[in-house]
């Protein structure tokens, strides 16, 4: 195996190959320019650490250049630096590294994270060899996975780190595989993770959800290239049928891993819908799990955003529009009310901070007899004191505040950040100016 450091401090860079060298053969060199030619040279590295800090062309531009070259694009690329912050890792990975090593470094991390990534590019390498029989496909794939998957946990135990660490990794093995899925897994569970704080679950349930949404996919690493990623709704009959087995295959590639058992089960029935339509088991209503009833919603807003839903990608609007009108369908309508209450918060409205005495002055006098002049009026044109006449839902019939309310300045304020969240105006409300009686 080859490896190409790069980073433009000799000490490091020596470090580095002193460390590597016992195992693999490495090159280095301290120039992004150079790094670009090495990597597009026979042999080609299998691995490249690269640093991110560099003086004319950074690690940043160099990633780039070799995402963008057909001949490197699907070589790993593993970022060290002494950068630690949240938003510096998430812009390395958005741009296509597969990890991040922070100096100073230490010998045992890097071995295994070389290690790791290593294994996971072989098994990307078999996966687009394989052009036989697709059964023996799945299967020899299937195997070579679990394998895979075992030594990842198995290292990533070693170095005392989180079983979340290793659910992202198996996220991102799967979404180097389509450009479109790119921090979907990612997406769903942080969601998911977020939704089931509505239903006041245990740490060790939402746990199991988080874990379930970066693994929910893991099943499609059997599907030909051709199929990955193709929106459900274009598919063939034969395609469908290839393509709603994924869950199955998702619990086989997790069944060794004893920390996933749990969350094996969400991701065999995060295809159920509400009414019995779903796959693998056509589970109803409440016979399905809440965190599945949970990922089936989450996974879904995301496809539609990513175009691998219907043939079309839907912007935040359409999304929630597709939702709403597939509740008690395919959606809890529980769950579906809880994602509303997430995505546009809603919740705020119903959970107001104590209100001043003027404002409690003013809600008590919206229950007696009112007198004023009635009107219907754009939020923008909304006073405090002015009362509705009838109740505000978002479209789906989400209830936001009910008729008979007086408005008071910061639940104006908070329908004009909703209004915003949807991308939409809400229609005309019908309220009563009304005219104080002494």
């Amino acid at each position: 195996m080859t490896l190409l450091v790069v980073d433009d401090q000799v000490d490091n860079l020596k470090t580095m190959s002193e460390m590597l060298q016992p195992l693999y053969q490495v090159c280095a060199t301290s120039s992004g320019e150079q790094a670009l030619r090495l990597a597009a040279a026979e042999p080609r590295p299998d691995l490249v650490l690269l640093d991110v800090m560099m003086p004319v062309m950074n690690g940043y531009a160099v990633l780039t250049q070799i995402r963008e070259n057909p001949e490197t694009r699907d070589i790993p690329v593993i970022f060290i630096t002494g950068l630690a912050g949240e938003e510096d890792e998430k812009y390395g990975l958005d741009l296509g590294a597969v990890d991040y090593i922070n100096k100073p470094i230490n010998h045992s991390i890097l071995l295994a994270r070389v290690r790791t990534h290593l294994i996971l590019a072989e098994q990307y390498k078999l996966s687009k060899l394989l052009n036989a029989n697709l059964d023996i496909q799945v299967q020899e794939r299937t195997a070579t996975l679990q394998e895979t998957l075992t030594s990842l946990a198995t290292a990533h135990d070693r170095l005392k780190n989180s079983l979340l660490s290793t659910a992202h990794l198996i996220s991102n093995l799967l979404e180097t595989r389509e450009k479109a899925m790119a921090g979907h897994s990612r997406r769903v569970a942080a969601s998911a993770h977020k939704l089931a704080s509505f239903f006041k679950l245990s740490e060790a349930a939402r746990q199991t959800i988080l874990l379930a949404g970066l693994v929910h996919d893991i099943g499609k690493i059997g599907l030909p290239d051709a199929l990955f990623g193709k929106p459900f709704e274009v598919l063939t009959a034969e395609e469908r049928q290839e393509m709603i087995r994924h869950p199955e295959r998702g619990v086989e590639l997790l069944k060794g891993l004893e920390p996933f058992h749990e969350a094996s089960k969400l991701v065999r029935w995060h295809h159920e819908y509400f009414d019995g339509s779903g796959y693998p088991d056509r589970l109803r209503g409440e016979d399905i799990p809440i965190g599945a009833r949970i990922l089936v919603v989450t996974n879904d807003y995301d496809a539609l955003l990513c175009g691998t839903l219907i043939s079309r990608k839907l912007d935040r609007s359409g999304a929630m529009d597709f939702l709403m009108a597939n509740t008690k369908r395919r959606y809890d309508p529980l769950v579906l009310d809880a994602f509303f209450k997430l995505k546009c918060g809603v919740q705020v409205l119903r959970d107001q901070p104590e209100a001043s005495d003027t404002e409690a002055r003013d809600s008590r006098r919206a229950s007696k007899p009112l007198q004023g002049i009635a009107r219907s009026l754009p939020v923008s044109d909304l006073k405090p004191g002015m009362v509705l006449l009838k109740s505000i839902s978002l479209p789906g019939g989400v209830l936001l505040l009910s008729r008979g309310y007086a408005l008071t300045q910061g639940i104006i304020d908070q329908l004009l950040d909703i209004q915003g969240r949807l991308g939409r105006p809400f229609p005309p409300m019908d309220v009563v100016i009304r005219v104080t009686s002494q």
